[in-house]
């Protein structure tokens, strides 16, 4: 499946001589479909609008689909996502209060350590698109600290309210939908 990347313009409507009663009646009739698709895409525009800017995370939490929960990221989660009016996402998010290294030095950290990483922090950046008839966001994921996800397109619902963002996986991975909830920085 092809997906094409998140492009808005709202093209200027082409001067016209006055016509006849006729003509002008035919016209009228050709250019509602087009007003009707400019104004689709202004709604899309205004949506992808809504989440440029930064994000701080307020909690992540994942439901499995045999109904148990948890927080995927602890209790206090941190990080931060940032949608660029240029069409780029970055993501980051770790657990609160993560340890730091015994040397300060990370080539040096012990394998127990560099494995903490794994399961302590989570980010990615690419491209993004907004396809506005499904509140979906899709992450064109370029890198990623799970290397599986590199190259890969994972959609997400969007909902904002407000200065509220919630995102959440369009589809079950490993058997669950997990529920990001951001605050805007101001």
């Amino acid at each position: 499946m092809m997906i094409q990347t998140w492009k808005t313009g709202l093209g200027s409507w082409p001067s016209r001589a006055l016509l006849s009663l006729m003509a002008s009646g035919l016209i009228s009739a050709q250019a509602q479909p087009q007003k009707v698709a400019q104004g689709r895409q202004a709604a899309a525009a205004g949506s992808a609008a809504a989440l440029v800017g930064s994000w701080k995370l307020l909690s992540v939490e994942t439901r499995m689909t045999d109904g148990s929960s948890h927080a995927t990221f602890g209790q206090n989660p941190e990080g931060y996502l940032i949608y660029g009016s240029d069409g780029m996402m970055s993501v980051n998010m770790q657990w609160a209060g993560r340890k730091p290294f015994a040397s300060g030095i990370a080539r040096e950290a012990s394998q127990e350590e560099k494995a903490s990483v794994s399961d302590l922090f989570s980010g990615y950046a690419g491209r993004y698109e907004v396809q506005e008839a499904d509140s979906t966001v899709i992450h064109h994921i370029e890198v990623s600290s799970f290397p599986n996800w590199n190259g890969v397109q994972q959609p997400r619902i969007y909902q904002i309210d407000g200065d509220q963002l919630t995102l959440y996986n369009k589809l079950p991975i490993a058997n669950s939908i997990s529920y990001l909830i951001w605050r805007r920085v101001k």
